[in-house]
């Protein structure tokens, strides 16, 4: 590597650190929601009371409904760390999220230099990228945070990146570290599955059979052995967890609106049922809906399409913001104009890079494109966009380089933005009273914000 080019990277990837850090610890986000049940989880896991949400149901597991959360890849790693500790300790899991955000723009550029080669174009690129991996406010702040978001895409980005080595010189090597690491995101997030399956197929369509079945070892082991484990726990089967169908469920039926939103009769049924019983009716009732209801099913996926593509979503409105207003209106404003960057820049990128040569390139391509599609048919969130994100990061890198040196023109950029304003209109038109309404929570903690201040400072 150019000695310049390993200058600049170490200063990003030193100030990624120690950016994630004071992140970190300036706000020391309280684990809410999903990460307050990953962090109740792993601790019982340290604990040896085994893998529960609530430690009283130790003695009676099948009481427990840990099992409706997405994972256990990261329970387990939050778990080891507090068992190494001998305790909890949130600042040691912030440093090591920081660490896994150093490794995973240290990824980004090495995959730069394996799809442009280790020339100018190839390190621009991937300093770039990684650039734009470290200022993206969304990464810092879910970096700060107990949710699994930052380990899944260190292990999304690694995998790729071994994968498509592996594609390149068919060695075993490569394939156990891809199979390895496929495995690992696949039982956090079991979305990452249908990457490795694409891997395996394209070995499989290329005679290496030895390789194919090499690929797919640490996901049939890790993922297969958590649905027996599940299945025989519960006495039926199980796939992972119960969290898949309880997702199709909220995100498909005839009062969703794409996102988590859970109808009075879901939010009644999930407070009195075990989540094992309700996934059964949640299938039931996704297929009812899919056979009764198909054109409202079809709207539906029209929907959720614009949500998870519009530009109208950035982050901002987690709990940690509460009464913090000027705070809140800096992060929607940057979280707003690096979704505009990635969105845009990266479609663009993805558009060029794809267009020659795309049979050599059919793995990356379907990994960037299974993101998405793995996400739709459930419900939309935007931290779900994170690791469709990822890839934009080197995609929209490469569209601002050839813009740079004047190999793509501006109206591309023009097209695209304009395509992505039409999707963003479409997804107002359909939630145009949740904009209003998030619009008039803002303008009333600001006031409410004013008031405080000019009692405590102007009054006294």
């Amino acid at each position: 590597m150019h000695m310049r080019s390993r200058t600049i990277l170490v200063l990003i990837l030193a100030g990624i650190f120690f950016t994630s850090l004071a992140f970190s610890f300036y706000y020391r986000i309280s684990p809410t929601t999903d990460a307050k049940a990953y962090t109740r989880i792993a601790r019982n896991l340290a604990a040896g009371l085994g893998y529960i949400e609530h430690y009283e149901n130790a003695g009676d597991p099948l009481r427990d409904d840990a099992i409706v959360r997405v994972g256990p890849g990261y329970e387990f790693f939050l778990a080891g760390i507090y068992w190494f500790l001998g305790g909890e300790n949130w600042s040691v899991i912030w440093a090591v999220q920081a660490i896994l955000r150093v490794l995973t723009a240290f990824f980004i550029f090495k995959l730069s230099l394996l799809l442009l080669g280790d020339e100018r174009e190839g390190r621009s690129v991937g300093i770039l990228a990684a650039l734009i991996f470290a200022v993206f406010p969304d990464f810092i702040v879910v970096g700060g945070m107990l949710l699994a978001e930052t380990f899944l895409m260190f292990f999304l980005i690694i995998a790729t990146y071994y994968s498509i080595k592996l594609l390149n010189t068919g060695k075993t090597s490569y394939a156990i570290f891809a199979s390895f690491f496929w495995g690992v995101a696949s039982l956090t997030r079991p979305t990452a599955i249908p990457a490795v399956l694409l891997l395996a197929v394209l070995l499989a369509h290329r005679k290496r059979w030895k390789l194919a079945f090499v690929s797919l070892v640490f996901t049939i082991l890790f993922i297969g052995g958590w649905s027996l484990r599940n299945s025989f726990l519960y006495g039926r089967p199980l796939f992972t967890t119960t969290a898949g169908s309880y997702a199709l469920w909220i995100g498909n039926n005839a009062d969703a609106t794409g996102g988590y939103d859970k109808t009075p009769q879901i939010q009644e049924l999930v407070s009195k049922e075990h989540s094992v019983e309700l996934s059964q009716k949640a299938f039931r009732d996704y297929f009812a809906f899919i056979i009764h209801r198909p054109f409202k099913f079809i709207e539906l996926q029209f929907r959720k399409t614009a949500l998870y593509f519009s530009l109208l979503r950035p982050m901002g409105f987690w709990l940690y913001l509460n009464g913090k207003p000027i705070d809140r209106l800096i992060t929607i404003g940057l979280s707003g104009a690096f979704t505009v960057l990635l969105f845009v820049f990266g479609v663009a990128g993805v558009w060029r890079y794809f267009r020659e040569n795309i049979r050599e390139k059919y793995f990356l391509l379907g990994a960037v494109l299974l993101q998405p599609v793995v996400v739709i048919p459930t419900y939309v969130e935007t931290r779900y966009r994170y690791p469709f994100y990822l890839f934009l990061v080197f995609f929209a890198a490469y569209a601002v380089w050839l813009l740079w040196n004047k190999k793509i023109t501006p109206k591309i950029i023009l097209w695209v933005f304009i395509l992505f304003l039409v999707v963003s209109a479409i997804d107002f038109l359909y939630s145009g009273d949740v904009f209003i309404g998030r619009f008039n929570d803002i303008r009333r903690e600001s006031f409410s914000s004013q008031m405080r201040y000019y009692r405590e400072h102007v009054k006294s």
